[in-house]
Formats: C-alpha cells, structure tokens, sequence
C-alpha cells in the first residue's frame, strides 16, 4: 500500500487566517465593552455628583426653577444609565459571543495542526519503511554477487 503524503499547509493557513480575523473581531468587541464600561462610569459619578450638588443646594436654599432643572438633568442621566446599561449588557453577551468563536476556531487549528503532525510522522514513517526495504535488497543483491565471484 503506497501511502500519499497530503499536505495541509495551505488548509492551516487559511484556517490561521480565519482565527487570526476572529481574534480581530474580539478584540474589538472587547474594546467597545471597555469604553460602553467606561461611559457607564462616568454616567454614574455625575449622576452622583449632581445629586450631591442638588443636596447642598437644597440646604442653602433653592428656587424652584433651579430644582426643575435639576430634577430634569437628573432624570435624563438616569435614563441615558439605563440605556448606557443595557448597551453594556448586550456588548457583554457579543464579547462572550465572540470569545467562545475564538476558542471553538482555536481548538479546531490545533487539531488539524495534531493531524498533521500525525500524518507527517506516518508519512516519515512509510518513507523509512521503503528505504529499509530498497537496502535490504541492495544488501542481498551485493552479497549475491560477492558469493558469485567466490565460487
């Protein structure tokens, strides 16, 4: 049986390719996370912060349309948390997404990288094989033409 040597350098590259792209693709993802984090973040401290300022102002004496404004600034950074809040959730879910991609494309490289390795050590395998055999033939070959010459 002649085992053919199969190469699957250009198979892993492509699939290096695709990892390499998915890997892209969660870094990025990754990074809008971050910066919908950090929004979230910032949201909160004035959010904080007014509120503080709304509390001092109402010891010393506000008017009325000073606390509308405030009540208002206050409810539309309340909303815009919310909002900021469920974009970090779904971005959270996209980098989840993204990461088990990453992995699933990871595992299925290294096993084609494994096959290869396989079929490369069969390849070598085989190839030693006839090599053994075509010296084994040399040898008989040589030694039956020596036995020749001495009778």
């Amino acid at each position: 049986m002649v085992v053919k040597k199969f190469t699957m350098d250009s198979v892993l590259r492509f699939r290096k390719q695709q990892e390499d792209i998915l890997t892209q693709k969660y870094l990025k993802v990754q990074q809008q996370e971050a910066e919908t984090r950090n929004s979230l973040e910032c949201l909160s401290n004035d959010h904080s912060l007014l509120i503080t300022a709304l509390r001092s102002k109402q010891e010393d004496g506000i008017t009325v349309s000073d606390l509308a404004r405030f009540e208002e600034r206050i409810t539309y950074l309340k909303q815009q948390k919310e909002f900021v809040h469920n974009e970090l959730i779904r971005r959270q879910k996209a980098v989840e997404k993204a990461r088990k991609r990453l992995l699933a494309k990871s595992m299925e490289h290294k096993a084609l990288k494994t096959l290869k390795e396989k079929q490369n050590k069969a390849w070598k395998a085989h190839l030693d094989k006839r090599e053994a055999i075509m010296l084994d033939e040399i040898a008989v070959l040589r030694h039956g033409r020596i036995r020749g010459k001495d009778s």
